[in-house]
């Protein structure tokens, strides 16, 4: 308890600096003196208030193929962040290497083959590389704070597992509670009991009082290989995770009844080097268990089939609504 208060005390000067900068930065957007771009076509963001690990690209995943389903031709945007290349624009296809292409958005081209993907220094630029024209609508992953791109839909998503923010001071957020007044919906996350988050839609029905709410959570599919052909078929595995909350992903194996022997917890959006990838082979030999798994950003970054007898798997993550319903009417009245 003290050491939190000490570190809150420590970033106190920092959060206030941040939140002044940040909110200088707002009111320049929203009184245009910065310019705003714009596309022919309708964009919908989808972004969140916290650093990260609220499920926005699982989210903007699921948007896809639903808009796919529709009927519409998609344009997924994304910086493409931890690509080597930070400076080029092009479209990401499922061969694109995860070094040119970035962990995400490799991941959401696999994911969602009906539609396209792009990548660009920023998401006008990525939209830039899309030279056929031949796209209906555009989303955003992680757009909520770059406002240099028009949108037509404002969505902000919003972990029920985790503290809100608070009103004003941002750090360790992006933004304080009250920059939800530029959203027009919110989606809750890791939400699959609504009545269990009374208290966290009230506060954010007090700063935003007709804001629309829907609510959606996570799954863990059944172990994928990666690589076709290898069998799965076992209880006692060996994880790893460069993902921003990684405990999440190992109590999700625990969940559905599997062993976790071992597990390597590594920076978010970090791939295992030399060492780590000798560390995980040692582990599968000392516990007797051929089985690697990791998370489905992570296994994108998988090169090559390991030759020692291991097999490399991946949990896919589903997205689940309390209404299906309600998200495909958002659409539907942004688009018509």
């Amino acid at each position: 308890m003290e050491r939190h208060f000490l570190m809150r005390l420590i970033l106190l000067p920092l959060s206030i600096l941040y939140t002044a900068v940040t909110c200088l930065r707002n009111w320049l957007f929203d009184r245009g003196f910065i310019r705003v771009q714009k596309l022919d076509q309708p964009v919908i963001s989808i972004g969140n208030l916290a650093m990260g690990g609220t499920g926005k690209t699982p989210i903007t995943s699921e948007c896809a193929r639903i808009l796919s389903d529709m009927g519409y031709k998609v344009g997924i945007l994304s910086r493409g962040y931890g690509r080597k290349n930070k400076t080029r624009s092009l479209e990401i296809t499922p061969h694109t290497h995860w070094q040119d292409a970035g962990d995400e958005p490799l991941m959401l081209a696999r994911q969602n083959p009906k539609a396209r993907v792009f990548v660009g220094p920023s998401r006008f630029q990525a939209a830039r590389a899309c030279t056929d024209n031949q796209i209906d609508v555009y989303l955003i992953d992680d757009g909520f704070q770059h406002r240099y791109l028009h949108r037509d839909l404002n969505m902000v998503c919003i972990d029920a597992t985790q503290p809100l923010p608070p009103y004003r001071l941002a750090l360790p957020f992006r933004e304080g509670l009250h920059s939800l007044r530029r959203a027009d919906l919110v989606i809750i996350t890791r939400c699959p009991q609504p009545e269990s988050a009374s208290e966290l839609i009230s506060k954010i029905q007090r700063v935003v009082p007709n804001m629309p709410i829907i609510f959606s959570h996570f799954a863990s599919g059944n172990i994928q290989p990666v690589f076709e052909g290898d069998r799965v078929d076992r209880k006692d595995v060996i994880a790893y995770s460069g993902i921003e909350r990684p405990q999440k992903f190992f109590r999700a194996l625990d969940r559905k009844g599997y062993h976790v022997r071992f597990s390597l917890a590594l920076p978010d959006h970090g791939a295992p080097n030399k060492k780590q990838w000798d560390l995980l082979y040692e582990q599968s030999q000392t516990n007797r268990t051929p089985l690697i798994v990791t998370t489905q950003k992570d296994a994108v970054k998988v090169e090559r089939k390991p030759d020692s007898g291991i097999i490399l798997s991946f949990v896919p993550l589903i997205t689940c609504w309390r209404k299906p319903e309600e998200i495909r009417a958002f659409f539907e009245n942004t688009l018509n």
